[in-house]
């Protein structure tokens, strides 16, 4: 039995948004939260409760495959959810940067906090173009690189740690 081209792409996706979600926790080296890496809530939440970091890499790396599974046989169409999953980021990252505004100046400082603003404006940009070239012209590399684009935004710049006011 072989294994198809497309099942093919979408390990080397998933490994490169583990790889992604590695670099976004800091555990790569340096000090974090950093451009480079922002701990994002959806990865910094779960170790903050004990679950260990390689698990919550992981863990996500299996929600990439199982978010649109489909694209193991090559399907071309972009599911609802992934267009629900596109706008409730949007909504939900601006509420992020609007109520941690403040906070990110004071504790993580104005170049982290505006340029996470930044990179996530870019990110939504990114991902925004992706969701309608995919829609518009669906072939299975738009698909997966919707969905890598989209989940790399996810778990980095859309809801960067800015720290805890006190």
């Amino acid at each position: 039995m072989s294994i198809s081209k497309q099942t093919i792409a979408v390990a080397i996706a998933t490994a490169v948004l583990i790889l992604i979600a590695c670099q976004s926790l800091g555990l790569f080296g340096g000090s974090t939260p950093t451009l480079i890496s922002p701990e994002a809530f959806p990865l910094i939440l779960p170790v903050a409760m004990g679950m260990p970091h390689w698990l919550v890499v992981l863990l996500w790396g299996g929600v990439f495959v199982a978010w649109n599974p489909a694209l193991l046989k090559g399907n071309v169409a972009v599911p609802a959810r992934t267009i629900a999953l596109w706008l409730a980021t949007a909504y939900l990252s601006a509420a992020h940067f609007l109520v941690s505004w403040h906070t990110g100046l004071a504790f993580a400082g104005p170049r982290f906090t505006f340029g996470s603003f930044l990179l996530n404006i870019v990110m939504f940009g990114v991902c925004s173009k992706l969701l309608q070239r995919a829609r518009a012209a669906p072939s299975f590399e738009r698909a997966l690189a919707l969905q890598v684009s989209l989940f790399a935004w996810v778990l980095s710049y859309a809801f960067p740690y800015f720290g805890t006011a006190p």
